[in-house]
């Protein structure tokens, strides 16, 4: 019943601000899963898109970080799109989508969950992510992907939780999975997305181990500020294909800053 009661008031909070502000000048990095959690329709996913475009710029993955690196200002609304988790949506539906409005996406995975069996499959879905009649794309999807020219991102092995002090099993997670986007792109594998997104995930020390093996991390968490962990990380602003436009507005519609922050999860 707390939970119905939260959601119930965060959505009619989201609902009503959302239908009084516009989209801010600044760079948003959105982080997505999927289209939807039922059906992933590609009418329905170049309409979502279709909102960028109207209210914002949509420009390449790349550029959107590096223009944070250099801590630039804009005075326009600028989008880039990341995904996680590799579900094969993103290959049928997301990627083609982002073809046809001229963008491209970075696609963070899990190397054990592509072309995972069904024991594994399920396990997944289930008990690290949450979701259900989700299937994970095929090496040769995220080759091909590549090959036009998306982005191929690490997201650890099996999806970890890196606040441990097992230093072992992150570093052979982060490495091995590294290994493996290196090995079926053919190019090297900067970008890495903290498994389940929030600070509270990480560490000192395991993000000294990511910023080992990758030039750029990236969470989901303080979205109104560029960096976490006094700029080691690029915070990225969390949202999904069949959330309501209203939401859209609302989180488009922070005041985002290069200040230092505090290193508080203010999702």
């Amino acid at each position: 019943m707390k939970s119905f009661i939260r959601h119930f008031i965060r959505d009619l909070f989201l609902m009503s601000m959302g239908s009084v502000v516009k989209p801010r000048a600044g760079i948003h990095i959105l982080s997505s899963h999927f289209v939807s959690r039922k059906f992933p329709e590609f009418e329905k996913y170049c309409d979502f898109l279709e909102y960028f475009r109207k209210n914002c710029s949509m420009i390449r993955f790349e550029d959107s970080v590096e223009m944070i690196r250099q801590k630039r200002k804009t005075n326009d609304c600028l989008v880039s799109f990341t995904f996680d988790d590799g579900f094969e949506e993103c290959y049928s539906v997301i990627a083609p989508a982002l073809e046809e409005f001229k963008v491209n996406g970075c696609f963070f995975v899990c190397g054990n969950y592509i072309n995972s069996d069904e024991i594994y499959m399920d396990n997944y879905n289930s008990k690290v992510v949450k979701v259900r009649n989700k299937k994970p794309m095929s090496w040769s999807q995220i080759q091909d992907l590549n090959s036009r020219g998306h982005i191929i991102g690490s997201h650890t092995l099996d999806h970890i939780n890196m606040n441990t002090r097992d230093i072992e099993m992150v570093e052979f997670q982060l490495a091995r999975n590294k290994q493996l986007i290196e090995k079926y792109t053919s190019g090297i594998c900067d970008n890495f997305a903290v498994p389940f997104g929030q600070l509270k995930y990480i560490n000192n020390e395991t993000l000294s181990i990511a910023e080992k093996y990758h030039k750029f991390i990236f969470s989901t968490a303080n979205y109104r500020s560029y960096f976490s962990f006094n700029g080691r990380m690029i915070n990225r602003r969390h949202v999904e294909g069949d959330w309501p436009k209203e939401y859209l507005n609302y989180f488009l519609s922070a005041n985002k800053k290069y200040k230092p922050d505090s290193d508080e999860n203010i999702d």
